[in-house]
C-alpha cells in the first residue's frame, strides 16, 4: 500500500491496473485506462483523468473527474463535485 505525506500529492497512472492508497490528507491524482484504485481515509482532492477507471474512496473535499467513462465513489462526506461528459461521481 502506497501512503503518501501528508499534504502531499500521489499520481497513480497505468492501464488495467489494480492498486490500493492511504490517503493522508494529501491530492491524490488517477490517470490511465481501465484502472482500479481503492483509497482509504481522508483526501484534500481527487482528481481522476483518462478512460474507464473505477475509483473508490473513503472521503475527499474534492472529487474532479474528466475524461470519459469513469466512475468514481465516495463513501462519506459532501465533497466540491466537478465532473463533465460521461463520468459518473456517486456517493455509495
Amino acid at each position: 500500500m502506497t501512503i503518501p505525506p501528508p499534504g502531499g500529492q500521489l499520481s497513480v497512472a497505468g492501464v488495467q491496473a489494480t492498486k490500493t492508497i492511504a490517503c493522508n490528507d494529501s491530492r491524490v491524482s488517477v490517470s490511465g485506462v481501465s484502472n482500479t484504485v481503492t483509497i482509504t481515509g481522508h483526501c484534500t482532492a481527487v482528481t481522476v483523468s483518462g478512460m474507464q477507471n473505477h475509483v473508490t474512496l473513503d472521503t475527499s473535499d474534492k472529487i474532479q473527474a474528466s475524461g470519459f467513462d469513469n466512475v468514481v465513489t465516495y463513501h462519506s462526506g459532501s465533497p466540491d463535485i466537478e465532473s463533465g461528459g460521461s463520468n459518473v461521481v456517486q456517493q455509495g
